[in-house]
């Protein structure tokens, strides 16, 4: 039996007054720096809030669970959260985790309830990249003439598909599919 190594991403929400976001973006940034030097870490990205909001959503990106959990029980970290700005944070933080593509199926602003059905993530995930190649491959053969190579216009269009499909596209279409995606399960 072979054991699943796709990346996860831990997902922190908390909400923080905004007469102390300054106080909690420098933590946050201090929180950030103890993952950079981890082994598997992947990256970080951080939602703020919009105007007259008071979340954050931190994405945390490792390469596996094995090493998001070293983070998680490392004592930069630790030491970190113990000096949480409480007079800052409104709430007490909300985690979840997700794996390999299933971050791309994360409502912003809403809580996971565990994995999509597995086959309707798939055709989700197929019906979009079609469609974003069929939309955006003339769009970049027009941009970038034809003349171009191949190559170099298919990494355009790669590159544009996955910041669509990342930020714009499939946060959408979770929230909009809700239902398809996570049926209820039988009782």
């Amino acid at each position: 039996m072979t054991m699943r190594h796709d990346p996860v991403t831990l997902i922190v929400r908390r909400e923080v007054e905004p007469s102390h976001a300054v106080q909690y973006e420098a933590w946050l940034a201090r929180l950030q720096a103890t993952a950079r030097h981890y082994p598997g870490y992947l990256g970080v990205h951080v939602q703020r809030p919009g105007p007259g909001q008071r979340e954050y959503t931190s994405f945390y990106r490792f390469a596996d669970g094995e090493a998001l959990r070293a983070w998680e029980q490392s004592a930069e970290r630790l030491a970190c959260m113990a000096e949480t700005p409480v007079e800052a944070t409104v709430t007490a933080p909300r985690f979840d985790r997700v794996e390999g593509l299933e971050f791309w199926f994360t409502a912003s602003g809403q809580s996971t309830h565990g994995a999509p059905v597995k086959w309707r993530m798939a055709v989700l995930i197929i019906v979009v990249v079609y469609g974003l190649i069929q939309i955006l491959n003339p769009i970049v053969t027009l941009g970038l003439g034809e003349d171009t190579p191949l190559r170099l216009r298919m990494l355009v269009t790669v590159i544009v598909e996955v910041i669509l499909m990342t930020w714009f596209v499939m946060p959408t279409l979770t929230r909009w599919l809700q239902r398809w995606l996570y049926p209820p399960s039988p009782r």
